[in-house]
C-alpha cells in the first residue's frame, strides 16, 4: 500500500495544485488491484509518449504524426468524473466484467 500512496503522491506532484479534490476522492475509493492498473497504464501511456518523441527527434515520422500519436496515448487513459463509471470501466479493462455489463452500469443498455 505504501507504494500506491507514493505513487499518488507523485502523480500529485505532477499535476500540481490542479488536482480537484474530487479525482482525490475517487483515487482514494478505488481498491488497490484498480490504482496498480491506473498506474501501470500511466507507466506504459509515459513510455509510449516518449517513444513517439524519440521517432520524430530521429526523423522518423514528422511533427504532426507525433502529436497525433502522444493525443491517442493520452486519451487512452480513463478520466475520473464518475466513480461507479471509472470503476466499470476498469473492471472491464482488466477482463472482470463484459463490455455488455459495463454498458449495462454506464446506462447505454
Amino acid at each position: 500500500m505504501h507504494f500506491i500512496k507514493k505513487k499518488l503522491t507523485n502523480l500529485n506532484r505532477v499535476k500540481g495544485d490542479n488536482m480537484l479534490d474530487e479525482e482525490k476522492e475517487i483515487l482514494n475509493t478505488l481498491p488497490k488491484e484498480h490504482l496498480i492498473y491506473l498506474i501501470e497504464r500511466l507507466y506504459n501511456s509515459q513510455f509510449l509518449i516518449g517513444e513517439a518523441c524519440v521517432e520524430q527527434s530521429k526523423c522518423h515520422i514528422d511533427s504532426e504524426m507525433a502529436v497525433g500519436k502522444i493525443r491517442n496515448y493520452i486519451y487512452d487513459m480513463p478520466s475520473m468524473y464518475d466513480t461507479e463509471e471509472l470503476k466499470a470501466y476498469l473492471d472491464m479493462k482488466m477482463n472482470k466484467i463484459s463490455v455488455e455489463e459495463y454498458r449495462k452500469i454506464i446506462g447505454l443498455d
